[in-house]
């Protein structure tokens, strides 16, 4: 039912802000520098918040003291209005839509890099050693290195990149195969399927965007490691971010977004190091702090179980509580009755079912001239919490008086 996933979805999206709230402080609280730590405990966080559903238990809603027979006015005004919409049903059209969207856009990403990588010219006289199935490629249509595929994998240079000086292709093309080596085009991958799927969620945007950059980190000390060229790497950096002028590509990682280039090059001047004994302190605590968040954030925000349908109807009474109307639609009031000033109330039998919605209308009690059609299109428009038995969501008779007046 509508009310059910949209109020578990905003639950479990204040969760989400609970936990990463108290996450994004840890590492700056407990200092924690070292970029290859830093990027699993940003997996860990951004796995945690996503299997939060399932590792949690779903509150049952407890009965409800509510009335079984609703009145409700039906005015020439509200007629007017007509039959609105659900918000429920927009709220989840808004959501998937622009899940799907984005998804699209991913695959458009996928479709662009196969076709650069059809037209693009091999590159010889690579200065690096590469494993035998990854291509260099130049290319006019990218202003940056770009490195994506998995079993072939594949490196888009700028058609300038050949005239860079030979320490600073070398810094780059390490760069990219570390990456490789890596198999981080699988993992960024995964990270924009997350990120499209919660697209309106601004933490979980906010744990992915810390996981690339930490991963940035971790490949940039890597190359120089392997180079023992800081100074030309660096240099590279700033090269290429004068050369980037289009958005990177979501479909694979970059060599440098310009949000990341400052803490990227902080991190390169900086000796950090950590003993094993701080390191597993610090880890240890983050664990037990991250374990407490999501235990607060849970108890806090909890989700509601699904409501199980019963093929039983049941009274209200005898533990059985009584359905409460959440959101309603207005009846039109027709031409016919208007203009034969026909005025009273029509009652209708129902069931609510535990979707939340008015099954089995049957007029008890009409008024002609087209109002009684009215009303029943009308109450199968309304959403409701559903009545409550042994903390189950059950199927439970109702009347409805619905009044018609000019």
């Amino acid at each position: 039912m509508t009310s059910w996933w949209l109020g578990n979805l905003a639950e479990y999206s204040l969760q989400v802000v609970l936990l990463v709230a108290v996450g994004g402080l840890l590492p700056a609280v407990l200092r924690l520098r070292e970029p290859r730590i830093r990027l699993v405990y940003w997996q860990v966080l951004l796995a945690c918040c996503l299997l939060l559903p399932f590792v949690q238990p779903w509150h049952v809603p407890g009965p409800a003291t509510l009335p079984t027979l609703f009145n409700f006015e039906a005015s020439v005004t509200a007629a007017a209005t007509g039959h609105g919409g659900s918000l429920g049903f927009w709220i989840g059209a808004v959501l998937g839509v622009g899940a799907v969207a984005r998804l699209l856009w991913l695959g458009v990403g996928m479709i662009r890099l196969a076709r650069l990588r059809t037209t693009a010219k091999h590159m010889d006289g690579v200065p690096v050693e590469a494993g035998r199935d990854t291509q260099f490629c130049v290319t006019p249509h990218v202003d940056g290195p770009v490195t994506f595929g998995w079993l072939r994998p594949a490196v888009l240079l700028p058609e300038s990149f050949p005239l860079a000086q030979p320490d600073t292709q070398t810094a780059v093309l390490m760069h990219e195969l570390v990456h490789i080596e890596r198999r981080d085009w699988l993992w960024t991958v995964a990270e924009e399927v997350v990120r499209s799927a919660l697209w309106f969620h601004p933490a979980i945007r906010w744990v992915i965007s810390r996981i690339q950059l930490a991963r940035e980190q971790v490949v940039d000390r890597e190359v120089v490691k392997r180079t023992g060229g800081r100074e030309a790497y660096l240099r590279a950096l700033v090269e290429i971010t004068k050369a980037r002028v289009a958005p990177a590509l979501s479909a694979a990682p970059a060599f440098l977004r310009k949000r990341h280039l400052k803490a990227r090059v902080q991190t390169l001047l900086e000796d950090v190091s950590m003993t094993k004994f701080r390191m597993m302190v610090s880890l240890g605590g983050m664990t037990l702090l991250l374990i407490a968040a999501g235990l607060v954030a849970v108890s806090h925000f909890p989700l509601s179980a699904a409501p199980q349908e019963s093929e039983k109807v049941e009274r209200v009474g005898n533990g059985t509580s009584a359905p409460r109307l959440v959101a309603r639609a207005e009846p039109t009031y027709t031409q016919e009755a208007r203009d034969a000033d026909v005025e009273g109330t029509v009652v209708l039998k129902l069931e609510v079912w535990p979707d939340g919605k008015a099954h089995n209308v049957e007029v008890i009690r009409g008024l002609g001239y087209g109002l009684d059609e009215e009303a029943t299109k009308t109450v199968q428009l309304w959403e409701f919490e559903p009545g409550i038995k042994d903390g189950k969501a059950v199927r439970v008779a109702a009347t409805v008086e619905m009044n018609f007046r000019l």
